[in-house]
């Protein structure tokens, strides 16, 4: 089970700002957080397999849709 991600990291592997998170969550379209208090986390491997399914398909001309993905994998791999 992957590590527990807080807004800003989050933030680092999806390339859309904090609003568009909120907005996405709203929609149903990205992972709703947990909560230890009133931080809001995600479980990496949540993020890196919504990455892997919804990235790609909702913005097919995105120059190089996989690099935050890619980059997390290669930092798992490395650590």
């Amino acid at each position: 089970m992957g590590r527990n991600l807080r807004f800003a990291e989050v933030q680092e592997k999806v390339p859309f700002s904090r609003s568009c998170i909120n907005g996405k969550i709203a929609e149903g379209k990205f992972p709703k957080p947990k909560y230890l208090g009133r931080i809001a986390i995600w479980n990496e491997d949540v993020i890196d397999k919504w990455l892997e399914e919804n990235l790609t398909d909702e913005f097919p001309d995105f120059a190089d849709a996989n690099a935050p993905l890619q980059a997390a994998q290669q930092k798992k791999q490395s650590a």
